[in-house]
């Protein structure tokens, strides 16, 4: 994980990824099947709460 992933509220599906160490289409499936909320502020730009992002962590013991 790097240092500015550690500050960031907001992270696009690439970086989320990374920061659960996990790969893009992974992520994209815990997305579908509801386990990681998501923003969608445009029809084309996707946003995941970091808040979030720790959440799933505790809850699935990654």
């Amino acid at each position: 994980m790097k240092n500015n992933q550690i500050e960031k509220e907001f992270f696009r599906p690439k970086e989320a990824a990374q920061f659960l160490s996990i790969g893009l289409s992974t992520l994209w499936l815990h997305i579908k099947n509801n386990k990681i909320k998501t923003l969608k502020p445009t029809p084309r730009t996707t946003l995941i709460k970091k808040e979030d992002l720790v959440s799933f962590i505790y809850q699935n013991s990654i």
